[in-house]
């Protein structure tokens, strides 16, 4: 009886390059310090998120003049100040033909967004055409105008003798240049609606233009 034994098994030793290694331990790294700068992040959000709600909730205590927090998104776009950086401004134009009472516009404006309400609660839908950006407790909330007007918002811009008749559509698009450079005032809702009447007719006019 014989006994054979079996064939040796060749093995191949994995072959690890210094330069493969090294960026393991690289990447190794570089997630541990991602995960850790996350651990401690996260205490720093929670804080934070509560310590907004905490301020949100006593404003209305201490400060009665104040509304709603801003939103996040909201803050960063009102920290431009609206008061004085002119690249806040956002502005549409309109062509209305026929003719315009302002004091009716004023009056139906006031009463279909202003003052309007909603029919469930009685709340006013569009508080914020009365308040404007106040920054309270590192944040910012909307304030109530301290007496509303809406002859403050509804302006209404009538030609001069010298600027003659009717507004040429030159004049119109340096009248909106002006409009958009002109900062909103201290301490007022950020919004205003610009009436100007006698513009120059087009020619599918057939009566009095108001450019708004």
């Amino acid at each position: 009886m014989s006994s054979e034994r079996p064939a040796p098994t060749l093995t191949s030793t994995p072959v690890v390059h210094a330069s493969d290694l090294k960026s393991k331990l690289e990447l190794h790294k570089q997630t541990t310090i991602i995960l850790l700068g996350l651990v401690l992040l996260l205490p720093v959000l929670i804080a934070s998120a509560l310590y907004r709600a905490f301020v949100s909730k006593i404003s209305t205590w201490l400060c009665p003049e104040l509304s709603h927090i801003l939103p996040l998104h909201a803050s960063l776009y009102i920290n431009q100040n609206v008061h004085s950086d002119i690249w806040s401004n956002i502005l549409l134009r309109f062509r209305v033909r026929g003719r315009l009472n302002l004091e009716e516009m004023k009056a139906r404006f006031v009463q279909k967004f202003v003052y309007a309400t909603d029919l469930r609660n009685g709340r006013l839908m569009h508080i914020e055409l009365q308040q404007y950006a106040w920054k309270w407790a590192g944040y910012h909330f909307w304030k109530w105008e301290s007496e509303f007007k809406i002859e403050d918002h509804i302006i209404h811009k009538a030609r001069t003798e010298d600027e003659g008749k009717l507004l040429t559509k030159g004049e119109a698009d340096e009248l909106e240049v002006q409009f958009l450079k002109k900062p909103f005032e201290l301490e007022k809702s950020p919004w205003q609606i610009l009436v100007v009447d006698s513009i120059e007719p087009e020619p599918e006019d057939d009566g009095p233009s108001y450019l708004v």
